[in-house]
Order: C-alpha cells, then structure tokens, then sequence
C-alpha cells in the first residue's frame, strides 16, 4: 500500500480499515509511506492505538519509506 497526502487521524481510520478488509488471505502487508506530506500527532495516535485490533500472529506489516519510523508502533518492522 502507499500513503499519500497528511496522515490524520481520519486517514488513519481509513488504512485501519482497508487494512481489516483486505487482510483474508494476505500473509504480509507492505506500507509505503514516502508521499506522506504531514504526520498529524492524532494520526499517528490513532493508528499505533489501534494496530493492535488488526494483530493476527500470521499477518505481518511492514513500514517503508521516509516516514516509516514517524508513525510505526514500537513492534513494528521498518524498512
């Protein structure tokens, strides 16, 4: 996935949700965050606050890009 344009905590509500949808079958997800403009606090809050509703010891996610460590949570793998 990539990102693109403010992460806010509307925008991480929206990658919390696409990523609930899409994960059936999906063993690694790669997010991409090098277009991100501007990382809102509250964006960030959100999606570390959140990650956790997703966490499936099967799935894993992986930050990229720029911004990666800017918004990963502490467990996270950025690249």
């Amino acid at each position: 996935m990539r990102l693109m344009g403010d992460f806010d905590g509307a925008s991480a509500y929206e990658l919390l949700n696409t990523l609930r949808r899409n994960r059936n079958g999906v063993s690694r997800i790669i997010i991409d965050t090098n277009r991100l403009r501007r990382i809102h606090p509250f964006g960030r809050a959100t999606l570390q606050c959140n990650l956790h509703s997703l966490n499936d010891k099967r799935l894993e996610f992986i930050l990229t890009g720029d911004n990666a460590s800017e918004i990963a949570p502490k467990v996270s793998e950025v690249v």
